[in-house]
């Protein structure tokens, strides 16, 4: 397998793998709802279950997914944008890892 590929899978694997560790081991045994937006004027915005927390992780999966499917039909036609949408799952992944870290620090 080509290195441009396997270093971005490699790279948003280890970071889920990260954050879902992550959420789990601080978030799953919250029984009272999760606050995701605190707002300093206004006070809580948006709460939530550990199923709302968990449902971040479907959305980042099916980005990714979504991502390295076109990245795979683009692979003949402009390796250029195949390469960013590969490395543009890391971002996402990245964003991912921050939102977890940010919704366990609030909580």
């Amino acid at each position: 397998m080509n290195r441009t590929i396997l270093l971005p899978l490699s790279l948003v694997i280890l970071l889920g793998a990260v954050a879902v560790i992550i959420a789990y081991l601080n978030l799953g045994s919250i029984n009272h709802p999760i606050i995701f937006h605190f707002d300093s004027f206004r006070g809580i915005d948006f709460s939530g279950n550990q199923g709302d927390t968990f449902g971040i992780f479907l959305v980042a999966v099916s980005l990714t997914l979504l991502n390295s499917g076109l990245a795979a039909s683009f692979w003949k036609r402009v390796r250029v944008f195949s390469y960013a949408l590969l490395y543009f799952n890391v971002f996402i992944w990245l964003l991912i890892l921050i939102i977890i870290g940010v919704i366990i620090s609030v909580n």
